[in-house]
């Protein structure tokens, strides 16, 4: 098992920036690149950020900031937790008969869930905000701290799932409105991190190379290095998250986004429930260990994890085979050990002859 690669599980306490200036590479065939790179916190998790340009004179700086403000803007409308956030109004408003007017950012992400909505039959589903809380999963408002999750009753939660389902809520797109029925509310988290890193990455896209962002193990990517080297993403070991299970080698613009049941969960007779709630049945999912899906984009990413986690393994690759562009890895466990199941696309971007041992595959 390799040691754990630098996109993932890094927890530094405090905002870290460091500048490469210029890299001389070894070999004449490739061109100078200039770089930055860099770690901070947003959004309630640590972010790493890399920026490639091959012009010397970019401000590459200035860029990371940019990046870093893109994020802060998503997370001012998307963190429903967080009191004076867009999103927390808007569930304040739940039940308003004339609607809340939504900005550009918070309708386009609800679109987004809304195509997500559809696309997994209902498997992801941000109105699953209700039980998220009842389970005390959800943040403080105030203070933004994690709670301690904990079981429900099957009255509590039947008294719940009336109050869950993306198609009762109206979103009017023509008039950046939101109607939002009575008692329910939207927990945009398995979607909103992947979206972020998606508008920070297209906030300087244009003038660079290449960059990475990765918020929480949600990861978006445009363009390219320079030396045209391929960008290096690791999954982490569930069970043990500072070792690395597989290494995929990225190139051009996508998406990679883990969900997992090694976050946020509790345990009742050795059974471990995550955080990623069914909305069929109002329970935790908990019939895999991890999904990590490569898309598009980091937001579809982030929601087909989500969705793929609640959906299962068989109806889980089904889905994925249906989508242009998009691959999945599933981890299951059985006697504590790990088993994986993959799309028929992944292993072409696994790094080497170790990386398709370790999820079984063979020619």
């Amino acid at each position: 098992m390799r040691p754990h690669e630098k996109y993932f599980r890094i927890r530094p306490t405090a905002v870290i920036l460091v500048i490469f200036v210029t890299l001389a590479l070894a070999t004449c065939s490739k061109k100078p690149q200039t770089f930055i790179t860099g770690t901070t916190h947003s959004m309630g998790t640590v972010v790493n950020i890399s920026i490639y340009s091959a012009e010397q004179t970019a401000d590459l700086e200035q860029l990371y900031l940019q990046a870093v403000q893109a994020m802060e803007e998503v997370s001012a409308h998307a963190a429903g937790f967080r009191q004076g956030s867009e999103l927390y109004d808007l569930n304040q408003s739940a039940g308003d008969a004339e609607g809340f007017v939504v900005s550009p950012i918070l309708l386009d992400l609800l679109l987004k869930s809304q195509e997500a909505y559809q696309l997994t039959s209902g498997a992801f589903d941000p109105t699953v905000a209700p039980l998220v809380s009842a389970y005390n999963f959800a943040y403080d408002s105030k203070t933004g701290e994690k709670s301690t999750p904990h079981p429900l009753t099957a009255q509590q939660v039947s008294a719940l799932l009336p109050l869950v389902g993306f198609s009762k809520v109206l979103v009017d797109e023509e008039k950046s409105k939101v109607y939002l029925p009575a008692g329910m509310s939207i927990d945009l988290g398995a979607i909103a991190k992947g979206y972020a890193a998606d508008m920070a990455c297209g906030r300087v896209a244009e003038e660079i190379s290449g960059v990475m962002v990765e918020i929480g193990g949600d990861i978006a990517i445009r363009g390219d290095k320079p030396d045209g080297e391929p960008w290096q993403v690791a999954i982490a070991d569930p069970r043990r998250p500072q070792e690395t299970l597989v290494e995929l080698l990225l190139t051009g613009d996508c998406g990679v986004a883990t969900s997992g049941d090694y976050e946020r969960y509790f345990e009742v007779d050795g059974i471990r429930y995550s955080h990623i709630i069914d909305p069929k049945t109002g329970l935790p999912a908990h019939y895999m260990v991890s999904v990590t899906v490569m898309a598009p984009t980091a937001a579809l990413a982030d929601a087909l994890a989500t969705g793929i986690f609640v959906l299962g393994i068989e109806p889980g690759l089904a889905l994925v085979e249906q989508l242009p562009g998009v691959e999945v890895l599933i981890y299951t466990e059985e006697d504590g050990e790990l088993g994986a199941h993959y799309s028929s696309g992944f292993e072409k971007f696994l790094a080497d002859d170790e990386d398709r041992e370790q999820i079984g595959y063979s020619n």
